[in-house]
């Protein structure tokens, strides 16, 4: 049985160290997402529909070695359609239907530092995946179909300041939707969708300093899957249906320090609506992950949305155990799901703004805490 402790969450006390942290938690989380269309997400979301979506045109695989091979004037067939790779003028990869029968990848770059999108392409049928990135950054995949690969939709491997926005990735039958591995940090995955994959998003092996915000990952075998990594933000995702875990940790000390608060657990490993001990929806065997903010905010569990009978309302009055060797809790399970605000695509001006608006709402909430107190 869930136990009423709201245990030690660090900072309970600690008005501006917490406020401090929570800035600087909302500074990475918006400072790293620069393109990012948030939007309300489905608990149920259907199969993209590729053909109605957009005019592709057929292309073979594409491999980029090096920044010289960008170079669309030299390079016609690297599917590169304009750009220079700087911060303004990236190079763009887009519209591309790349049937990859036969070939490891549909896209494969690496050892890149320029700036380049791939963007709007239907990537299928791989041997591999879909799209890999090796020891590359300052790469952004926006809006792919990442379909029916025989192991990843994406991978990123030893990769680090890179975005991965708003991508389908479905049916990635051997692993996953989306892997990080082997140093891939300082990214951020956002407003992507995963479905029936093995691992919907994979951070793996020192895949450390991630954002991982408003995806959905939905009837995996597990939605979110952390081996030997740390200090990962994750926030705002739903994990629903799996067949085992909504998230799971796995390792002890090096996998630590994550933070996972404010996500959508939805009926994962069995979980029904009723609290059950032996159907519980997340594993922890790493070491002082945090599952909770610092100002309160817990995540959502389908099976614990009460009783909410003691102040601060909107908190369930008893924490949610995690099975798992970190006898891990969630001390402030939310009693009502997070639904993300709808905000336009970021630009410069906007970023400032929409970090400072949030920092603003969670002092009132802060405040108003210890007023309840």
């Amino acid at each position: 049985m869930p136990i009423l402790d709201r245990g030690p969450v660090g900072f309970k006390n600690h008005f501006f160290s917490r406020t401090l942290i929570i800035s600087i938690v909302f500074s990475i989380i918006f400072g790293s997402i620069l393109t990012v269309l948030v939007i309300t997400q489905e608990s149920n979301p259907p199969a993209p529909d590729v053909s109605a979506r957009i005019s592709y045109t057929v292309h073979s695989p594409i491999s980029i070695n090096g920044n010289a091979q960008f170079n669309h004037t030299n390079f016609p067939n690297n599917g590169v359609v304009s750009g220079n790779g700087t911060v303004s003028n990236p190079y763009i990869i887009e519209d591309w239907d790349i049937n990859s029968t036969g070939t490891l990848f549909a896209i494969y770059i690496f050892n890149t530092t320029a700036h380049f999108k791939i963007m709007n392409c239907y990537l299928h049928n791989a041997d591999s995946a879909g799209i890999r990135l090796t020891r590359v950054s300052n790469g952004s995949v926006i809006n792919n179909d990442c379909i029916n690969n025989k192991y990843d939709g994406i991978i990123l491997m030893r990769a680090s300041n890179n975005t991965i926005i708003n991508n389908r990735c479905f049916n990635n039958s051997l692993e996953d939707g989306i892997l990080l591995t082997l140093y891939s940090v300082n990214n951020t995955i956002a407003n992507n969708v995963c479905v029936d994959n093995v691992y919907g998003i994979d951070l793996d092996t020192t895949s450390n300093h991630n954002v991982i915000f408003n995806n959905t990952c939905e009837s995996n075998a597990c939605s979110i899957y952390i081996y030997s990594s740390r200090k990962n933000i994750i926030t705002n995702n739903i994990c629903s249906n799996s067949s085992s875990y909504g998230l799971y940790i796995f390792t002890t000390a090096s996998s630590s320090l994550n933070m996972i608060w404010n996500n959508t657990f939805y009926h994962n490993n069995g979980a029904g609506d009723a609290y059950d001990p032996s159907h519980l929806q997340a594993f922890d065997s790493g070491a002082n992950n945090w599952w909770n903010s610092t100002s309160g905010y817990g995540n959502w569990w389908s099976d614990l949305t009460g009783p909410d009978n003691i102040v601060p309302y909107g908190i369930v009055d008893w924490s949610y155990n995690l099975t798992g060797s970190a006898g891990a809790k969630d001390y402030y399970p939310l009693t009502n799901k997070s639904i993300p605000p709808y905000i336009p695509e970021f630009s410069d001006t906007l970023i400032p703004i929409a970090g400072l608006m949030l920092i603003a709402l969670v002092f009132g909430r802060v405040r108003k805490q210890r007023e309840d107190s």
